[in-house]
């Protein structure tokens, strides 16, 4: 849904803040109500800081 999600918590829960979907640290969809994982992006890091490719 183009929806920035939250950095993983400490349990490594990615979730996000519009509905409270649930993914893991691969993506992969843990608990909805979304219906689909989320989308893989490219990044490179430099530095010790990630950014999008």
């Amino acid at each position: 849904m183009g929806t920035i999600v939250n950095p993983p918590d400490a349990a490594g829960d990615i979730i996000c803040p519009n509905h409270g979907s649930t993914f893991s640290l691969e993506g992969e969809l843990e608990k909805g109500p979304a219906e689909t994982g989320l989308t893989p992006v490219d990044i490179t890091v430099e530095d010790g800081q990630i950014f999008l490719a």
